[in-house]
């Protein structure tokens, strides 16, 4: 079985541990996990390269009113585990009027996170967002560069800004604002057709979530996210503590549909913004696991 994701964060932290603390393994699964980028997991599913894949609630609404039958299953985040990092001369928020913030993609959970803050604050449309390479290096590397003057990052890529001279402007966790950024998705066609392996797979992502939320496993989490975002312990070890007040939140990963909602609000596509959240969201399985 393979499993897609598109960025190698810390909001992947319990589908990381699901596989090397053998949670997986311990439910007959053998499941690999590999990142593939944003805009080719939803042909990644509909092909069968992956199984499940990572991906947000945005990318999930706009396949299905496309054409796909895509659902999200389970949640990884869902509040903003992104923060807005810009250079030291801007002091404030407000600030920004006028310039430009790097995003991965157009479409990406880094660009709802994007207008998300910018509504917040009655910047949007003030504020330029930009694609500034597809990665978290590649923005931070435009912000260095002074391409752009901030940009939307997660940690350790945090932490990384932090100790470049860049300052925290907004921090998604920490403004409280519910938006599903990041989730477990399949096919309804694949659910419909292997309903065992498939709660079989949210049982083991189950238990990796109530580890990860257990301080008491924090060495074997920061040295498992350490290893697949590719981080020193001490950057990781920032993304642990973020991540941590989000899994010791929630008893499981159910959706919270208005975590959907407020995504699909920030939507341009008007198929999208006139949808029901609930029709992208099926907590079923995961909660007969429950």
């Amino acid at each position: 079985m393979r499993v897609g994701y598109a960025q190698a964060t810390v909001t992947q932290g319990a589908l990381f541990a699901a596989v090397d603390e053998g949670f997986f393994a311990r439910g007959g699964l053998d499941v690999s996990i590999q990142a593939v980028g944003g805009p080719a997991q939803v042909p990644a599913l509909l092909a069968g390269e992956v199984q499940f894949a990572g991906m947000g609630a945005n990318e999930v609404a706009n396949a299905d009113v496309g054409g796909a039958s895509l659902a999200m299953i389970a949640t990884a985040v869902d509040y903003p585990l992104f923060s807005l990092y810009a250079d030291k001369k801007y002091k404030s928020v407000q600030d920004l009027a006028g310039q430009t913030i790097g995003i991965t993609a157009a479409g990406a959970s880094t660009d709802a996170a994007a207008h998300l803050f910018l509504r917040h604050f009655g910047l949007d449309g003030k504020v330029k967002v930009s694609p500034a390479g597809g990665t978290q290096t590649s923005i931070l590397a435009a912000m260095g560069k002074g391409i752009v003057a901030g940009g939307i990052l997660a940690p350790p890529s945090t932490a990384k800004a932090a100790q470049q001279g860049f300052v925290e402007l907004i921090n998604g966790v920490q403004l409280g604002v519910p938006m599903n950024t990041t989730g477990i998705v399949a096919t309804r066609a694949y659910l419909k057709a292997q309903p065992d392996v498939v709660r079989r797979f949210l049982k083991a992502y189950l238990e990796a979530w109530t580890f990860c939320a257990d301080p008491a496993n924090e060495q074997a989490v920061v040295q498992t996210l350490a290893k697949y975002t590719k981080s020193d312990s001490q950057d990781a070890l920032v993304g642990y503590k973020e991540m941590l007040r989000v899994w010791r939140g929630a008893k499981a990963p159910t959706v919270n549909p208005a975590a959907v909602a407020d995504i699909l609000e920030l939507s341009t596509n008007p198929k999208v913004r006139a949808a029901n959240s609930l029709q992208f969201i099926d907590n079923s399985v995961l909660q007969s696991v429950e």
